[in-house]
């Protein structure tokens, strides 16, 4: 963290080239399934009205962790993806230089 305030310029270049790349549209979407949705989706309320009588929390519960790992397989593609963006960027810029 520190490094990162200590070359902030630098980082914020960085961070606005791979912000632009479908890998960070990808991480984003991994995080918000997996932090966002899936605690709504996983509401023991929602269920119970859903379900009615037949509610059982297995399901509730099978339901939830189907979507976080959902997001979490986003969020590890998106990773490949990005390590293999950075990857490229580094070989054409030491090919520049």
């Amino acid at each position: 963290l520190a490094w990162v305030v200590y070359q902030r310029q630098r980082f914020l270049e960085e961070f606005r080239h791979f912000s632009n790349s479908f890998a960070f549209g990808l991480f984003a979407g991994g995080v918000l399934v997996t932090y966002v949705f899936s605690r709504l989706y996983g509401r023991q309320v929602f269920w119970r009205a859903v379900l009615e009588e037949q509610y059982v929390r297995v399901f509730k519960d099978v339901a939830e962790e189907v979507v976080e790992l959902l997001g979490y397989s986003l969020i590890l593609f998106a990773m490949i993806e990005l390590l293999l963006l950075a990857r490229r960027l580094h070989l054409a810029r030491q090919k520049s230089a």
